[in-house]
C-alpha cells in the first residue's frame, strides 16, 4: 500500500446510503468488504505470473494513426503481447493506443480491430473453438459505423471464461448475478447507444477466490466517494469512462490487493498531463496496465491504471533521497534536476525534479537530456582506453601522440595517457582561449591553440585542462580516420545502448533536451561546444550516464586491467587519473574506492560518483551552472547514507558476489511512450490518487467471487 497517508473507512453520515448498503449485504448482491490475506493477487488476465508479474518490460502507444500502428505491432508481436486495446474516432480520424507486455511465456495471441459485429462474433467463436479467450475487447464508431476489436491469448491454463456485448443495463444486471459467484470481471465497456447506455464485459474464472467489485454509471463524485472507501484493500483493475445524455459516468474494476503492492489510477488528464504522469511514473517504478480515453462532450480526457514494477519504490533510501534533493530544489530554486541512482546492477532510483522547460511547463525526467560539461572527461578516459583494448591505440600510457598525430608541433611530445590524465603540458582557458563556432572535427579545433608553447614539459607536471582533451581527440581521430563525433557514437553510444550519450549539436533539435538557464532562471544561450567535445562537449540522460557507469563497473566496456589502470592516477601529483578524480571513502568494511567527476559550463552542472567495489552509481545532472546547489555534495550524502547500509562482511566470510550482468534483460523497462500528438481542449485538473483512485455508484453490481464454467 501507498506509504501516504489512509482515511479511515467511517461513516459518512448518510442514512439512506448506510441503509442500502445494508439491504443489498441482506440481499446477497454485495459481501462486505473483509480484508483477507491471500498468497496470490491478479492482473485482469491471470494468471499472476504472466498477467501481473512482479517486473515485466512493457511499452505503450498512444493515439496512433492506423498505418502507425499497423507497423508498430509488426515490429512489437514476435516478443511482446497486446494487453490492453484503445481505439476511437478523434477528428474524424481512427486513433490506436495500446499497453504492451513481453510475451514472457511465447504463448500465442492475438489481437483484432475494425470488425463488424458479425465479423467480431465469428472471430470470437473461431478462437474460442481454437482454445483462446478474450482478455479485451473495444466498441467503438468509425464513420458512423459500429466497429469492435479484441485481444485473445492461448488459454493454456484452461480456464473457464466468458464475455458479452451490447447488452442494456437490465441485461448487464443478470449477467452479472449469473457469473458473480464463480468469475471475476476482467474488461468492461460502457457506450452510449441512442437513448442508451449499452455495456459489454469479460469475465475469467476466479481461480485464486479474490475479492472484488465492479462499478458502473457513477459520477465524478460518486467515483470518487468510492474510491476513498476501496483503495486501501483494493486496487483499480479496469478504469472506464463514457458520455451519455450531456453526462459523464465512471465505471471501475476493483480487485483485492493481498500483498499490498503499489498501484495508482488517474483520470480526466489532458493529453500532456498523460504524458507528463506516465513518464513520472515510469521513473518511480510503475507500469501502465489499463488505459482510456473518452470523450466529455468538451473534448478528450485521459485515464490510466499503473502498477509497481520492480522493487524501485520498495528502495530503503528512496524517500530519504528524495527529501533531500527535494530540499535542494526549494532551497536553490533549481529549475531543473535528474537524479539516477545504481546499487549492484540494478537502478533503485530515478526521478526528475523541477522544469527541463520553465515556459512550456515540461517537466525534467529520467529521460531529460543535459550538458554534461567536464563530466565529458570521464567519458572521453573511458573512450581512450576502450580504443586501448580493441587494438586502435598502442599503450596508451607509453606512445607518443604523434604516431597518430603526426602534424602536432615538435614542441608538444606527450602520450596520449599524459593528455588524458592532465600531464601533456596543455593549460586551461587563460592560456588558450576559447571558440563559440562549429568544427566538424577535434583536428579543426585543435589547430587554433597548438602552436602555443607547452606551459611544463609532459610527464613533469600537472594542470586541469579542458584544451588537452581536444589534443587526444584529435589522435583518435588520426588513430581511427574518422571525426570525433561518429568515434563516440561508433565506440560508447551505439555498442552499449546508451542513445542520449553522444556528442551535442544543437542544429539537431531534441525534444528531450533541457532548456538552459542562468543563475537568476532566465534562459541562457547556448554556445557551441564543438571544439572541446570529450573536454566538455558532451550530453546525456542521468539514466544513460548511470547506465554508462553500471557498464563500467560491471566489466562490459573495459576489462579489469584497463578499469585499474583509468581509476588510478599515474604520480601523486593529483587524485585525478585518466578522465576521473579518485578517492576513497570510509564504510562499514573499512576504506572503499571512489571515483567521480563534476562539470559546469553555461546551463548545466554536472555531476556522476561510483563506488565500484559496492556497484553503486549516482548522477546528478541540472540545467543551470550557478547558483549554490552543489551536486557533488548531494551526491557524496546519498553515497554516505548507501555506504552505510552495506553489509558488513566478516573476516571469516567472503565479499558477497556483484552482479556481472550489465542490465540488457532489465533494459525493456524503461519503455519509451510513442505518441502522435492530437489537438484537444484543455480540460479540468487530473485526479489524483497517490495509490488507489475513487468511486461510488448509482446501480449496485458490486460483488465477491463465483464459480461455474459457462461460456456463452
Amino acid at each position: 500500500m501507498n506509504k501516504t497517508s489512509k482515511r479511515a473507512l467511517t461513516s459518512t453520515g448518510k442514512p439512506t446510503r448506510w441503509l442500502l448498503t445494508m439491504l443489498a449485504i441482506w440481499l446477497g448482491l454485495v459481501t462486505p468488504m473483509l480484508l483477507i490475506a491471500r498468497p496470490a493477487h491478479a492482473h485482469g488476465g491471470l494468471p499472476v505470473d504472466v498477467f501481473d508479474p512482479q517486473e515485466i518490460g512493457w511499452a505503450s502507444v498512444r493515439t496512433m494513426t492506423s498505418a502507425q500502428f499497423s507497423t508498430d505491432f509488426a515490429k512489437r508481436k514476435k516478443t511482446q503481447m497486446v494487453i490492453d486495446l484503445e481505439i476511437d474516432e478523434i477528428d474524424g480520424n481512427q486513433r490506436v493506443s495500446a499497453v504492451w507486455q513481453t510475451n514472457i511465456t511465447n504463448r500465442d495471441w492475438a489481437s483484432l480491430r475494425n470488425l463488424t459485429s458479425a465479423e467480431f462474433a465469428q472471430e470470437w467463436q473461431q478462437r474460442k473453438d481454437q482454445g483462446y479467450r478474450l482478455i479485451d475487447q473495444e466498441i467503438y464508431l468509425l464513420g458512423g459505423q459500429w466497429r469492435y476489436a479484441g485481444v485473445w491469448t492461448k488459454n493454456v491454463e484452461r480456464l473457464n471464461w466468458a464475455s458479452y456485448r451490447n447488452v442494456t443495463s437490465a441485461d448487464f444486471s443478470a449477467k452479472f448475478q449469473q457469473y458473480r459467484d464463480n468469475y471475476l470481471p476482467i474488461d468492461f465497456e460502457g457506450y452510449s447507444v441512442g437513448s442508451s447506455i449499452h455495456y459489454a464485459a469479460a469475465w475469467v474464472e476466479n481461480t485464486d477466490n479474490l475479492k472484488w467489485s465492479l462499478v458502473r454509471d457513477l459520477s465524478a463524485s460518486q467515483y470518487a466517494t468510492l474510491f476513498q472507501q476501496y483503495r486501501n484493500n483494493y486496487r483499480v483493475l479496469d478504469v472506464e469512462s463514457y458520455h451519455h445524455d450531456g453526462k459523464q459516468y465512471y465505471a471501475a474494476i476493483w480487485l483485492e490487493n493481498p500483498d499490498g503492492r503499489y498501484w495508482k489510477t488517474l483520470r480526466d488528464m489532458t493529453s500532456k498531463q498523460f504524458g507528463d504522469t506516465w513518464q513520472a511514473l515510469l521513473d518511480e517504478g510503475y507500469r501502465l496496465v489499463d488505459f482510456e480515453i473518452y470523450d466529455t462532450g468538451n473534448g478528450w480526457s485521459y485515464a490510466g491504471s499503473w502498477r509497481q514494477n520492480g522493487d524501485r519504490l520498495n528502495w530503503e533510501h528512496r524517500e530519504a533521497v528524495t527529501t533531500l534533493l527535494e530540499d535542494q530544489m526549494d532551497e536553490f530554486d533549481i529549475p531543473g534536476m535528474s537524479v539516477v541512482i545504481a546499487d549492484d546492477g540494478e537502478i533503485v532510483y530515478q526521478r526528475g525534479f523541477g522544469y527541463a522547460d520553465i515556459d512550456d511547463q515540461k517537466r525534467a525526467t529520467s529521460q531529460t537530456i543535459y550538458r554534461l560539461a567536464s563530466v565529458s572527461k570521464a567519458v572521453g578516459g573511458t573512450l581512450a582506453f576502450r580504443l586501448m583494448e580493441e587494438g586502435t591505440f598502442g599503450d596508451i600510457e607509453e606512445t607518443p601522440t604523434r604516431d597518430y598525430l603526426p602534424t602536432l608541433p615538435a614542441r608538444h611530445n606527450p602520450t596520449v595517457g599524459q593528455l588524458v590524465s592532465h600531464r601533456g603540458g596543455f593549460g586551461h582557458y587563460g592560456t588558450h582561449g576559447s571558440w563559440n563556432e562549429q568544427f566538424d572535427t577535434a583536428l579543426e579545433a585543435a589547430q587554433q591553440f597548438w602552436n602555443d608553447a607547452p606551459i611544463y614539459t609532459p610527464g613533469q607536471g600537472y594542470a586541469y585542462s579542458t584544451h588537452t582533451w581536444t589534443i587526444a581527440g584529435a589522435a583518435m581521430e588520426g588513430a581511427t580516420g574518422l571525426p570525433i563525433t561518429e568515434i563516440v557514437e561508433n565506440t560508447i553510444t551505439d555498442p552499449y545502448n546508451l542513445p542520449t550519450l553522444r556528442v551535442e549539436d544543437r542544429s539537431q533539435p531534441n525534444s528531450k533536451r533541457a532548456t538552459l538557464y542562468n543563475t537568476n532562471n532566465t534562459e541562457a544561450t547556448p554556445d557551441n561546444l564543438s571544439w572541446k567535445v570529450l573536454g566538455g562537449g558532451l550530453e546525456s540522460s542521468a539514466y544513460d550516464l548511470t547506465r554508462f557507469g553500471m557498464k563500467l563497473v560491471d566489466g562490459s566496456i573495459l576489462g579489469p586491467d584497463a578499469r585499474q589502470t583509468m581509476w588510478t592516477p599515474p604520480d601523486n601529483r593529483s587524485d585525478f587519473s585518466y578522465g576521473w578524480n579518485t578517492g576513497t571513502e570510509s564504510g562499514p568494511n573499512g576504506s572503499t574506492q571512489v571515483v567521480a567527476r563534476i562539470g559546469a559550463q553555461t546551463g548545466a552542472r554536472s555531476y556522476i560518483r561510483m563506488y565500484p567495489t559496492e556497484g553503486i552509481v549516482i548522477t546528478i545532472l541540472s540545467n543551470r551552472q550557478s547558483g549554490g546547489h552543489s551536486p557533488v555534495q548531494m551526491g557524496r550524502d546519498i553515497g554516505a547514507l548507501m555506504l552505510a547500509s552495506q553489509p558488513v562482511i566478516s573476516s571469516e566470510g567472503t565479499e558477497p558476489e556483484r552482479s556481472t550482468d550489465s542490465g540488457i534483460t532489465r533494459e525493456l523497462i524503461q519503455p519509451v511512450e510513442l505518441v502522435e500528438p492530437i489537438e484537444s481542449s484543455e480540460l479540468v485538473q487530473p485526479v489524483d490518487s497517490t495509490s488507489r483512485n475513487d468511486i461510488d455508484r448509482d446501480s449496485l453490481d458490486q460483488i465477491q467471487p463465483s464459480k461455474d464454467a459457462a461460456i456463452p
